[in-house]
């Protein structure tokens, strides 16, 4: 039987592996970071901090700014955090 074929994203001048790692809200993963937003929020870059840890955890460099993000909104301290570094961006 042949080896399932990874799926991928095509662009116009890229073609880059799409994650099949569960780490969206509700998966296991996904508990263990917001556990540890806490953490992070108390860093002096935490959202880069947060997405630096996420790739060196095997996360596609592509896709952790965004699940750091998200991260980082899902919980009162990230938000809190989140915004103290980039503002409300109500603006």
């Amino acid at each position: 039987m042949a080896a399932k074929r990874q799926p991928r994203c095509r662009t116009k001048r890229t073609t880059m592996a799409i994650s099949q790692l569960p780490y969206g809200p509700g998966s296991t993963l996904w508990a263990y970071w917001i556990k540890r937003i806490p953490e992070f929020a108390a860093l002096p870059t935490p959202w880069t901090s947060l997405r630096n840890a996420l790739i060196r955890a095997g996360v596609p460099a592509h896709e952790a700014p965004g699940l750091a993000t998200n991260l980082m909104l899902a919980t009162p301290v990230g938000r809190a955090a989140f915004y103290a570094h980039h503002g409300k961006g109500d603006g």
